[in-house]
């Protein structure tokens, strides 16, 4: 019979199996670029992303206890974290790193907290959280006009004069052109993104 009080042994009907169940869950990045410039190219675009458990223990992304990654995209591309790494209610810090800074980063998707500055906070559930990132371009165009004025206008200005001009944006040549005008024309380049530097040289001036 079984002994009784204490040191004896515990009844079955008396055993109970307690079971922690971690799950996995996982997280995609995907980069979009809104803007109405038709010249240039942006991108690539850096992040940085970084879990940590509920129980406040940071996420290893690899064997070699990599807690932080670096990933790159290009425009319209996805990227997936690693699979089986981020727990479930696990709050993971994303932050775009890259020099394309745009007027307006929205970070948007699956249990997402946009903190205005390129950075988010995102806390997967158990369906994998989806996040896209979209950066917003203002864009503008390039004028150049011709005017000739004072007394010797009607004699001497009546001709076309040349001109040269220039756009870079990030290192890229958006405008190497040549061109003419008269006095009262212009002359409209672009669409280019906010921020292209333009040089216009008059190479004949009368």
């Amino acid at each position: 019979a079984p002994q009784e009080g204490p040191g004896g042994p515990v009844p079955a009907a008396q055993i109970a199996t307690l079971t922690n169940d971690y799950q996995f869950t996982g997280l995609s990045i995907t980069k979009q670029v809104d803007t109405e410039a038709t010249e240039g190219e942006f991108g690539p675009f850096t992040f940085t992303l970084s879990c940590t458990s509920a129980t406040g223990v940071p996420v290893a992304f690899d064997d070699e206890g990599t807690t932080e990654l670096s990933f790159t995209l290009e425009a319209g591309e996805t990227w997936t974290a690693p699979a089986d790494r981020i727990p479930v209610g696990a709050e993971c810090a994303l932050a775009e790193t890259d020099e394309f800074f745009a007027d307006q980063i929205v970070i948007t998707g699956s249990n997402v907290v946009d903190n205005g500055d390129g950075t988010a906070t995102i806390t997967p559930g158990v369906d994998p959280a989806e996040i896209e990132v979209t950066n917003g371009y203002d864009a503008g165009t390039l004028t150049v006009g011709k005017v000739v004025t004072g007394e010797g206008a009607d004699l001497y200005g009546t001709g076309s004069f040349q001109f040269s001009a220039t756009c870079t944006y990030h290192g890229q040549t958006l405008l190497d052109e040549e061109f003419a005008l008269r006095g009262g024309d212009t002359r409209t380049f672009g669409v280019f993104p906010a921020g292209t530097d333009c040089v216009v040289t008059e190479e004949t001036t009368g």
